[in-house]
């Protein structure tokens, strides 16, 4: 199998040497001869790579190919420095001047520089061709001569996340959504295993089911996470957390595990944990899972693992198992995968005894007819198929591993290299596809298609598809968009990746201090790569001063998520370097000989908040395809500017920021005006600083028509503002549209065109100045979120203009969110402005606002925060979940007219006492939530509904007891009692007979549990801050009896209490 790689890295390197020597030395008169010679003896040695899959290498054969591979590295290292020469000379000073025949010929440096390279290509061509003529002698043969984009390529995975082709899951699709969309599941927050062998399909069926429309209507927030062997709680946590925010998260496990509790508090959500091994009980119900008990009702977690004691211990209800598939299917998935269509018709006689093989072969296991499929897609004569199945000759015992490495043989020549070189990094790395994209394309993996008009980034990107599809790579994170994924190769996968990279990628860990090993940099001058993993922006890394002479040949420097604060200046040294990864460093300058790395493509500068600026000549890098400039902190950066002549890069696909400066050595807006290559997002900070109109007109942000998100940012005054802003229209295509703190008074008369058909989501922040009516947003075609903060001076919000004058408005709208309105009075109705699709409608800090007249008929959610003068709601359908925050008493009068809520928090209300007869209406609550009120002194018997499944006091400092009636919720599994000083004792828990679980925190007046002890049910009990209680539970006497007999769970203050001890 080695062999097979060692194959499949040459034919990159020497597709790479074909294009380099037809392009770069087409002018070269004196290298003419052996121009030639090179063309005709690459040609031929990529016809003896082409066929060298299918070998049996004997030693000498396998020395002829060690051969090869030292000669095509050299050979691409010569040519390359040569292209990088080529580079210079196009952006040195006098170009034009010094780029002349005449003064070329008189320059020394570049005599000797020519006549130097073409001392070493001669060479080069001279062992290729002793090399090739050993071929003979060794009896490697030529094989076909159509070159890698005529080749054979397997049926296409879609672009959309999961595969679109799935036979036989499509019955445990829909039964899988059927179950996560029972509303009447007993637990507040139910788990769902999905059980089954491996390589069974269960990430697949997961995918299926997460991208159901189904399911994504059903839930407010999806999130996945890959867990894998390596249970680690604290970074499962953070990964969770980095799906609903977008950016990582690091702290302790109780840092982490509040902050996901109040992120996911009252939210509807779907949290699928993919390929869980851990089969703790302890670690589950007791760590794990607490957070994740404050979503909201109908929030689910979808776990697929192969093992029943993890589907015992997580499940609250009856695992979901995968069977095997049925013959029918495995032979429909062979007949796809092996034909690239979905009809199964031959021409050959032999169709029944193939489908016998085949289903022999499959044992009801996937991903063995997918191999098996696109084994015998590579043979064109059918008749041969049942012979070559007849070759994989699987036991019983190693079919999965047999399959794995017929997947990776069976792979196109173009997908094996980016697949082997995956194994550089370590167990459980975490690979977003856009960075493993860049790192290929350093590496020169991806070769331009010329029959397609597409980037080399979309190529790539197509690679890596194909590579999801075929479960090389398998989704480990999600965001809450969808949009962003990580991925993770799984045990198996890495393993195979070891295996068929051979000799050329090594993962070494670095076990403290953060040097680079000493065995890295004595054979650096080797390296292509450098990835520095596992650090941390606490841990300095120690980078080698000579760094430029160690490291000749590398292609990709990759020190993030170090305290790194500086470069030295031998980097601008590494000629060949295409892609710097900086990412979450504290890098402050980079030096100016970044400005020497000619072919540098990618410069990674994600959570760089301490950049200050940029190397002023870093106009000259006019290779660069990106340079990643988010912040997940926006208001973080320091960057003061960006360089003048950066608008000569205009291969630029990404530049996802651009600071507006006012020094006059910095580049000015209208740098922005030919970068029409850009693509994502693109956010222009310190507009205030724009100083005429004729900039913004030349900036021309209308012509980018591949962005999909963009910002403008104000932070100051600017007279012309709104005559700037008029021209800085974006482009139709966008999707995103954010602006804050503009300072006109009008809005420009673009906003709310009819032609924004892609605008998706629109933030209007902090418009302090305008007085005018909001634009016509209504009109926008696709708008799903509307967030509108910050309008100090509206009073008024006029549907008649809001809403456009078009006939039907905001028919998409989802999310309304109206934050900060000091002023907002009055939300006027128009019988236009129906909503009929609002499902959440967020009041925050609209502090004068008194009602919301409209109907609203899909509204689900609504939170109102600090707003006293609020009146109340009217009826809304359907209304399923409330929170009140810091707004009055309102709540009361409106209470009855809430339709059938399921969630209710209330939160810093000044009532004293909750009113009386209110807790028999809406039984169908099932979660309430009773915070801050600082007032409250006592809650009725009547009190509370009796179906709740959660229930929460916390930080009710004068409340003296707890309602008598809660011994009638038979239904509750979960109550929290927090920070209420006051409260003496407990009420009798005894009809509790579903509580699973109890915590108790900061109520030092407690002294006891309840005198007939806890429900039979209960399985862990938290005592925190209870001085009085704790003594009680550990000493002799009735409450530990109680807890013995129960078997209960103990933790107290912080740490479990053995069994001894009570």
């Amino acid at each position: 199998m080695g062999e097979v790689v060692l194959s499949a890295f040459l034919q990159v390197l020497f597709q790479v040497i074909a294009d380099l020597v037809k392009k770069e030395l087409q002018s070269k008169s004196g290298l003419q001869n052996e121009r030639r010679s090179l063309i005709s003896d690459v040609a031929m040695i990529q016809a003896v790579l082409r066929g060298a899959e299918k070998m049996q290498l004997s030693e000498l054969q396998k020395l002829w190919f060690s051969d090869l591979k030292d000669v095509s590295y050299d050979a691409t290292d010569v040519l390359d420095e040569y292209t990088y020469e080529i580079q210079r000379h196009q952006v040195i000073q006098l170009a034009p001047v010094r780029n002349s025949s005449l003064f070329s010929q008189l320059s020394l440096r570049r005599q000797i520089f020519m006549h130097d390279m073409e001392k070493k290509i001669k060479e080069i061509a001279k062992t290729i061709a002793r090399i090739k003529e050993r071929r003979l002698t060794l009896q490697v043969d030529v094989h076909g001569h159509t070159g890698q984009h005529q080749e054979s390529r397997s049926p296409q995975q879609s672009s959309n996340f999961p595969p679109t082709f799935v036979y036989g899951r499509h019955d445990d699709q829909h039964n899988i959504v059927e179950m996560l969309l029972q509303s009447d599941l007993k637990p507040n927050v139910a788990v769902l295993p999905i059980l089954g062998d491996a390589c069974m399909g269960k990430t697949t069926v997961a995918q299926l089911v997460f991208n159901d429309e189904r399911v994504s209507r059903n839930f407010e927030l999806k999130l996945w996470v890959h867990v894998s062997h390596e249970f680690d709680i604290a970074k499962i946590t953070a990964s969770i957390i980095e799906s609903i925010e977008g950016k990582t998260f690091s702290s302790n496990l109780s840092t982490l595990q509040m902050h996901l509790a109040e992120r996911l508090k009252d939210t509807r959500y779907l949290l699928v944990l993919d390929d869980y091994w851990r089969e703790s009980w302890y670690d589950w119900h007791c760590k794990l899972k607490l957070p994740l008990l404050k979503g909201a009702v109908g929030s689910k977690i979808k776990v697929t693992t192969r093992s029943a004691a993890v589907a015992r211990v997580l499940g609250t209800s009856t695992p979901y198992r995968l069977q095997h598939l049925q013959d029918e299917d495995c032979w429909w998935l062979f007949c796809y995968f092996s034909q690239g269509t979905e009809a199964h018709t031959y021409d050959f006689q032999d169709i029944s005894r193939l489908r016998e093989d085949v289903i022999r072969k499959c044992r009801g296991v996937p991903f063995v007819a997918v191999c098996l499929g696109l084994r015998v897609h590579q043979e064109n004569d059918r008749s041969k198929w049942t012979a070559i199945l007849h070759e994989e000759n699987w036991d019983s015992t190693g079919h999965l591993i047999g399959a794995l490495r017929l997947s990776y043989a069976q792979l196109d020549s173009h997908l094996k290299p980016c697949f082997a070189y995956s194994s550089v990094v370590p167990q459980n790395f975490l690979l977003e596809e856009e960075w493993l994209i860049q790192h290929w394309m350093a590496q020169s993996f991806i070769q331009p298609n010329p029959n397609e008009s597409e980037t080399i980034e979309d190529t790539a990107r197509s690679y890596f598809r194909s590579l999801v599809g075929r479960s090389f790579f398998q989704t480990a994170h999600v965001d809450r968009t969808g949009e962003r994924q990580s991925y993770s190769l799984s045990e198996m996968m890495r393993h195979l990746a070891i295996h068929v990279s051979g000799e050329d990628c090594k993962c070494s860990i670095i076990d403290g201090p953060y040097n680079i090993p000493e065995k890295v940099i004595s054979g650096g001058k080797r390296l292509h790569t450098l990835i520095v993993v596992g650090g941390s922006d606490h841990f300095e890394l120690k980078i080698p001063i000579d760094i430029g002479q160690r490291f000749i040949r590398l292609r990709a420097l990759d020190l993030g998520n170090f305290c790194v604060t500086e470069l030295p200046e031998s980097i601008g040294e590494l000629k060949h370097l295409r892609c710097l990864q900086l990412r979450n460093t504290k890098i402050r300058r980079l030096p100016e000989s970044i400005c020497d790395l000619y072919s540098l493509q990618t410069l990674g500068l994600t959570n760089c908040y301490y950049l200050e600026e940029f190397p002023c000549k870093i106009k000259n890098l006019r290779m660069m395809r990106h340079i990643d400039l988010v912040m997940a902190r926006n208001n973080a950066c320091r960057l003061e500017g960006m360089p003048k002549g950066i608008g000569l890069l205009i291969d630029l696909q990404t530049l996802s920021r651009f600071v507006v400066s006012s020094k006059t050595h910095k580049g000015n807006i209208a740098e922005l005006g030919k970068l029409n290559k850009l693509r994502g997002e693109l956010l222009i900070s310190n507009l205030h600083l724009v100083e005429s109109v004729q900039e913004a007109v030349l900036a021309n942000l209308a012509s980018k028509q591949f962005l999909q998100k963009l910002e403008l940012s104000w932070s100051g005054n600017n007279k012309n503002a709104e005559n700037i802003l008029e021209h800085l229209k974006p482009p139709t295509k966008v999707k995103e549209l954010t602006m804050s703190g503009y300072t006109g008074m009008a809005c420009p008369s673009w906003l709310g065109s009819a032609v924004y058909t892609n605008l998706v989501t629109v933030c209007l922040y902090d418009f302090k100045r305008c007085t005018d009516e909001l634009p016509p947003l209504g009109l926008l075609p696709a708008l799903k979120n509307l967030h509108l903060k910050g309008w100090e001076s509206l009073v008024c919000i006029d549907c008649s203009r809001f809403c456009g004058r078009s006939t039907t408005s905001f028919e998409q709208l989802e999310k309304l969110h109206l934050e900060r309105m000091d002023r907002l009075q009055l939300w006027d109705g128009d019988e236009r402005c129906a909503f009929p699709k609002l499902l959440e409608l967020v009041l925050e800090n609209c502090c004068r606002l008194e009602q919301v007249s409209h109907s609203l008929p899909s509204l689900a959610k609504v939170t109102v925060e600090g707003s006293p003068n609020f009146r109340g709601l009217r009826s809304y359908p359907a209304l399923k979940h409330l929170n009140v925050n810091a707004s009055g008493e309102w709540i009361w009068g409106s209470w009855r007219s809430l339709s059938c809520p399921i969630s209710v928090s209330l939160c810093k209300l000044p009532t004293v006492e909750f009113p009386s007869g209110l807790g028999r209406f809406h039984t169908c609550l099932q979660r309430l939530e009773i915070s801050h009120c600082e007032q409250l002194v006592s809650i009725p018997e009547d009190w509370p509904p009796c179906n709740l499944s959660h229930l929460s006091v916390r930080h009710c400092p004068r409340l003296h007891e707890l309602p008598r009636g809660i011994r009638r919720l038979k239904a509750l599994e979960d109550m929290e009692i927090i920070a209420c000083g006051q409260l003496a004792c407990l009420p009798e828990m005894d009809g509790l007979t579903s509580l699973l679980r109890l915590e108790i925190s900061d109520c030092g007046l407690i002294r006891s549990l309840p005198d007939k002890g806890l429900p039979s049910s209960v399985r862990v009990l938290s005592i925190n801050s209870c001085p009085l209680l704790a003594s009680s539970c550990l000493n002799e006497g009735r409450s530990a009896h109680h807890i013995k007999m129960n078997n209960i769970l103990v933790w107290i203050d912080g740490r479990q209490v053995p069994t001894s001890a009570r």
